[in-house]
């Protein structure tokens, strides 16, 4: 199978498309990439769903719109029916109800693509990769999560942990369970639109291809595997430009008036349900919470809620930050060089969370759908006076701040 040219007039500007669907970690995660490829002077359009369209302007990009986001049958709680952690028959129902909205979300992102010399596309867009082929442009893969098969480790998405001995297996496995469900939507797609012949595997095709693969992390976080091929590429950490900010009043007064709080956040797919969880641990731990507004906890003396903060500029006045381990939130929390406490939901975010607890610098893993208020209130008590783990982070946080993955990006745009 050959590998996608590229066909741009080097005397013009780049036309550089970002391409992600999925939670908010995921468009900032392409927004902070896109970013740093629009200042080093390519022409950079992100398509993304119309939610996320504040977010692309704010930074000066140029946005537009696909339609059909299936993560937001689960966002915030919407879907109770849908939620991660709910087995067999949640699944089920999710997929039973996602497949026509995956279906228009291929057709409206070929049409939102026809310009574009370059494809950046993510994990809930992989399957871009088939327009990059129609239009025989160069697709490159930005990850916030290791997807390369490997010997060393499970898969970052394989549901809990797994013998040494079937590493290996657990790649497979994860490949076709991300494919198999969307398989026939992709296929009946690729075959009626774009005029293409269908696919057996969507990662081998990739493979085959040799797409570059941007992973938004190093090796400080992770160790890259010795059995990688050289196109799969630990970038950093991607940092989203950072205008000058301060505080509302209103949060300034509550970061002063005593200790320094703990953030309590659960990501766009955990939050639904959690005010009475929070209100109740914060409580139990004596501790002060800065909480975001989508847990729908009320204004107390310990406990304000805020809408969209920079996380960059909020963590480093923390005590310590409860998150879902996301890529975006974990790196924020790297720099600011403070303690985690992971709450994940699901996917990579249990990977991600015993690499933090092997650094050194989270002690508490608490799964979001088993989790308890007082699990919560003794892991938010202990962590935000564990000075250990205070400076271990502290330790890490020049680190991870040096990082620049955007810089990684560009140079393999270069290379196109």
């Amino acid at each position: 199978m050959r590998r996608i040219t590229g066909k741009h007039n080097p005397q013009l500007r780049m036309r550089v498309f970002f391409l992600t669907n999925g939670t908010r970690g995921d468009a900032h995660t392409s927004v902070a990439a896109a970013s740093s490829a629009q200042a080093a002077g390519y022409a950079v359009t992100v398509a993304m769903p119309e939610s996320f369209r504040a977010l692309a302007e704010a930074h000066g990009l140029n946005f537009t719109p696909i339609q059909g986001n299936p993560s937001d049958l689960f966002a915030r709680g919407a879907a109770p029916e849908f939620a991660p952690g709910g087995g067999l028959r949640a699944s089920l129902a999710y997929l039973q109800a996602a497949r026509p909205v995956y279906a228009h979300m291929l057709h409206t992102a070929w049409r939102a693509c026809q310009s574009a010399e370059v494809l950046v596309i993510s994990l809930p867009t992989l399957w871009c990769a088939s327009i990059a082929e129609k239009l025989n442009i160069p697709c490159v893969a930005l990850m916030g999560q290791p997807l390369m098969r490997t010997r060393f480790f499970a898969s970052a998405l394989w549901p809990g942990r797994a013998p040494k001995i079937f590493n290996a297996l657990t790649h497979r496995l994860v490949e076709w369970a991300l494919w198999l469900p969307w398989r026939g939507v992709v296929n009946e797609w690729r075959t009626r639109t774009l005029g293409l012949p269908p696919l057996t595997s969507l990662m081998d095709d990739l493979l085959a291809r040799r797409a570059p693969f941007v992973y938004a992390f190093s090796s400080a976080l992770m160790p890259r595997p010795a059995d990688w091929p050289a196109h799969h590429i630990l970038a950093g950490l991607l940092q989203l430009p950072q205008p000058p900010w301060s505080p509302p009043p209103e949060l300034e007064n509550f970061l002063t008036a005593g200790p320094p709080p703990v953030y309590i956040g659960l990501g766009s797919m955990g939050s639904g349900g959690a005010r009475p969880l929070i209100e109740e641990a914060v409580a139990r731990a004596g501790v002060r919470a800065v909480v975001p507004q989508e847990t729908g906890c009320t204004a107390s003396k310990n406990i304000l809620p805020v809408g969209d903060v920079p996380h960059a500029q909020l963590f480093p006045r923390l005590a310590a930050v409860a998150h879902h381990g996301g890529i975006g939130t974990l790196g924020n929390t790297l720099r600011a060089g403070v303690p985690h406490i992971i709450l994940p939901v699901a996917s990579d975010q249990f990977f991600w969370a015993e690499r933090l607890k092997n650094l050194g610098v989270a002690a508490y893993v608490l799964p979001r759908h088993t989790l308890t208020a007082p699990a919560l209130a003794q892991a938010l008590r202990a962590t935000a006076s564990n000075a250990t783990l205070h400076q271990r982070a502290q330790a890490l946080a020049p680190i991870f701040t040096a990082e620049d993955g955007g810089k990684g990006l560009v140079r393999v745009l270069k290379g196109l």
